[in-house]
């Protein structure tokens, strides 16, 4: 078994086929990230991509009032009285 980091045949493939081409990914992302003619969604969406290899994810934070976990909801109902004589009597 492979070492945890360590990368698999297919990724050691697609990496080597890169260097054969003089393609680094990283640095095109970067090019189109810094690219002032680029359109802005274009940069925006490469700045992201590259920051998911410079910054860790954040995990989601937990609410204040956690909920239960069982997955049950309480609901409760109240009623107010009906005056007699009124249209709801029966």
């Amino acid at each position: 078994m492979a070492k945890k980091g360590t990368p698999n045949r297919a990724t050691v493939e697609i990496g080597a086929k890169l260097a054969a081409l003089g393609c680094d990914p990283i640095e095109i992302l970067a090019r189109i990230a810094m690219d002032k003619k680029a359109p802005l969604e274009n940069r925006i969406r490469c700045a992201i991509e590259l920051a998911s290899y410079t910054y860790p994810k954040r995990k989601p934070l937990e609410s204040p009032n956690p909920q239960p976990s069982s997955g049950e909801m309480k609901v409760v109902v109240e009623t107010a009285p009906v005056a007699k004589g009124s249209d709801n009597d029966n």
